[in-house]
């Protein structure tokens, strides 16, 4: 079995395992959102873009979009859930808001429920996944060496793009949606990418000088789980990214996520209030002044991220298994 379709398997065993414990509850897209099957969705998410740019792109595009699918829905419902929490309780929020973001919450699950049906992926009818699985195996895949370069070169492509769009902005965010968060996303993949390949990626430390990388090395980022890579197993040739910049990769994506939840929380003020009113009360809900220094911070850290060119110094070699000795510390 080709090393690709063993990654995709993996996260497959994932999501039909839980697809059989959502479709044995009388609310699969609630039991779906409580174990949190965004997760495998993600990963395969992340196997079919970056294959996608491989080799096979019209079959590849096809099942990204259809995992993108179900994960784009659970993070409405996730959006949703979670602004319940942070807004019930708290002081200037109106019982309407609450009753909004419930009720938006609640078309999203049924709108899960009714496309888990649609598009077949409940046990009772699981041709979805065994269909996966038969247009994996008649992919036309890369051998171990040819893939892993192919796949170094998917990084440098994705970092030229991030800068292409980062320069669009001209120094200067003024959209929290499509400047700031469209980045975060852009930024995101190539974390997500070493996850998703379990251990075909590695960390190496080849002591680069450099007196800047210090502040993004900060305990919250070298301790995060997403931040150790899986041991390289059956992997028979890896990419090696340096460890610093892929931590100070990390950083950035942490900090723009969390401008981003700081923005996007009065963006859902202001839907609810739209959606209630029929206008906004700018006084009362929307606290323009919240987004505007989001957006200045966000362009702030991101104009010393890249101004250091972090991204550029973080993909190194194709290596043999063999030869990496494990992570430097």
């Amino acid at each position: 079995m080709s090393m690709g379709i063993e990654k995709f398997d993996f996260f497959l065993k994932q999501l039909e395992n839980q697809l059989e414990l959502a479709a044995a509850n009388n609310n699969p897209a609630q039991e779906l959102f409580k174990i949190g099957t965004r997760t495998p969705l993600f990963m395969l998410e992340a196997l079919a873009k970056l294959y996608s740019k491989l080799h096979n792109p019209k079959l590849f595009d096809k099942l990204k979009d259809q995992f993108k699918q179900l994960e784009d829905i659970l993070g409405d419902i996730d959006y949703y859930h979670n602004y319940i929490i942070e807004f019930t309780g708290k002081p200037g929020i109106s019982p309407g808001i609450i009753d909004f973001l419930k009720n938006r919450k609640e078309e999203n699950i049924l709108l899960l429920n009714d496309t888990l049906v649609e598009k077949k992926w409940l046990k009772n009818n699981k041709s979805r996944i065994e269909k996966i699985r038969e247009k994996l195996s008649e992919a036309t895949w890369m051998g171990a060496e040819e893939e892993m370069s192919a796949i170094k070169n998917v990084y440098f492509d994705s970092i030229q793009e991030i800068h292409s769009f980062y320069n669009s902005a001209a120094g200067r965010f003024t959209d929290l949606e499509n400047q700031v968060h469209a980045l975060r996303r852009k930024l995101r993949w190539l974390s997500i990418y070493p996850q998703a390949l379990r251990g075909a990626i590695q960390l190496t430390d080849s002591n680069i000088a450099d007196e800047n990388i210090s502040k993004y090395l900060i305990a919250e980022v070298i301790n995060s789980p997403f931040n150790q890579m899986q041991a390289p197993g059956e992997n028979k040739y890896i990419l090696l990214l340096e460890k610093n910049y892929f931590l100070a990769l990390s950083w950035i994506i942490s900090e723009l996520g969390k401008l981003k939840d700081l923005g996007l929380s009065e963006i859902a003020k202001e839907e609810a209030m739209t959606s209630i009113s029929g206008h906004i009360h700018n006084d009362q809900v929307l606290n323009n002044d919240t987004v505007s220094a989001t957006l200045l911070k966000a362009t702030e850290i991101s104009k010393y991220y890249f101004d250091e060119q972090n991204l550029d110094k973080m993909v190194g070699q194709v290596i043999p298994v063999e030869m990496y000795t494990g992570e430097k510390k």
